[in-house]
């Protein structure tokens, strides 16, 4: 009895920390946190360029970085058929002790056989994600799943990255070896 009732409390706890979908003001999906850190400012921006974002505006003690990126959803069938890719930008604005990540404009290209029988994109086939998951679809029920899980392990990774504490170089200390016998 005490294991269920600690398997339920642990189960419940990790269903509180994931994402979920969010809208803005204008009806968009957005995935958005602010995240404080301890180390500096300039330590927070070198680790946001070197995880290839780009400059985006430069102001008094803030700086924005944009990204583009994107993933491929499939098709769960016996082999893996590519239903279609989804992009998405990111950005991060960088203060002292503070950054904040805004994930936005989810679009989805959809994918079809081109006459060699490769996968292709779509024309016209470019929509935002936010009408397909308002569909009541079973297969569109499977890719919201994934794309928390994508988004999920994406925000991870940014968040593992940006916080890092870079390593300094160990300086060689010469050593004078003594030959003397």
């Amino acid at each position: 009895m005490q294991l269920a009732m600690f398997l339920l409390f642990t189960l419940s706890q990790l269903t509180g920390t994931l994402l979920e979908y969010r809208y803005d003001e204008s009806g968009k999906i957005v995935f958005m946190e602010v995240v404080n850190t301890t180390i500096g400012y300039d330590t927070l921006v070198q680790n946001v360029e070197n995880l290839g974002f780009e400059k985006v505006e430069e102001g008094y003690e803030e700086q924005g970085f944009s990204k583009e990126a994107s993933f491929i959803l499939y098709n769960k069938r016996i082999s893996k058929v590519p239903h279609g890719r989804l992009t998405y930008n990111v950005q991060i604005e960088v203060k002292e002790d503070r950054y904040r990540y805004v994930i936005t404009d989810l679009i989805f290209h959809e994918y079809e056989r081109n006459r060699y029988g490769r996968y292709e994109e779509k024309r016209n086939g470019q929509m935002a994600l936010e009408p397909l998951l308002a569909d009541a679809d079973k297969q569109w029920e499977k890719h919201k799943q994934t794309i928390l899980k994508k988004m999920e392990s994406e925000v991870a990774i940014l968040k593992s990255e940006i916080a890092a504490i870079p390593v300094e170089k160990e300086q060689k200390s010469k050593v004078k070896i003594n030959d003397n016998w």
